[in-house]
């Protein structure tokens, strides 16, 4: 079973920058793409995703009201955010939300298979996914 993900970015070239980074990692099923909060929330309960992968600079709902929206909808969402801000500041106010982790633009594969490898584990031991698949190594490198 893969791993349902959701793009949130107002940049349509970053969604589609990630899409091509994600499309070929046969674990992950992109379920979503948004450029907008709002309509990344209105659409969970339909498509259920297990990551949310989001910018947190984001028009009319910013991306700390949004963390805090995804989780009361679902406690288990594993939210990864992405921005181009770095200060600790705003990183730690993020993580406090509920994030459970923060890439800065830009950033490689590397760092986005790790991510995802982190959030795979995490959802593994709450059962959410793969329940029965402990033989897999790794599943983003082929």
């Amino acid at each position: 079973m893969a791993i349902r993900l959701i793009l949130v970015d107002d940049h349509e070239v970053v969604r589609s920058g990630l899409r091509m980074l994600l499309e070929n990692e046969r674990d992950v099923e992109i379920v979503g793409e948004f450029g907008v909060a709002q309509d990344a929330l209105e659409a969970l309960p339909e498509l259920k995703p297990d990551v949310v992968l989001m910018d947190i600079v984001l028009p009319k709902i910013d991306g700390i009201t949004t963390i805090k929206k995804i989780l009361k909808f679902d406690s288990n969402a594993y939210i990864i955010a992405i921005s181009a801000l770095y200060k600790t500041e705003q990183i730690n106010k993020v993580m406090n939300a509920g994030a459970k982790d923060y890439l800065t633009k830009p950033f490689n594969i590397d760092d986005l298979v790790e991510a995802l490898e982190k959030g795979l584990s995490e959802l593994k031991k709450s059962k959410k996914i793969l329940k029965n698949n402990a033989e897999r190594k790794s599943c983003f490198y082929k």
